[in-house]
């Protein structure tokens, strides 16, 4: 049986740019069919259409992972320190 088709609207519907908006901070793509109920190819078509690569955030090539690397140290630090003593 086909699925339906369901029209995306990023502006519209919360859960399309959900979507994006959990890509756009690095979650991984099973986290983010965890959060938002979407199959993996639904996750990916939005993805397509708004142009955005799930494996830019990872290697530090989008202004969100710059801006994330560089205000979420001290947390992250903090956090390391207290994993290694």
């Amino acid at each position: 049986m086909k699925a339906k088709y369901q029209h995306i609207d990023f502006f519209k519907n919360e859960k399309d740019f959900a979507t994006i908006y959990y890509a756009g901070i690095g979650l991984s793509s099973s986290c983010i069919q965890e959060l938002t109920g979407f199959t993996r190819n639904q996750i990916s078509r939005r993805l397509k259409i708004a142009g955005i690569g799930l494996r830019s955030y990872r290697s530090g090539n989008t202004p969100v992972a710059r801006f994330i690397i560089k205000t979420s140290r001290p947390v992250v630090e903090k956090y390391m320190m207290k994993q290694l003593s």
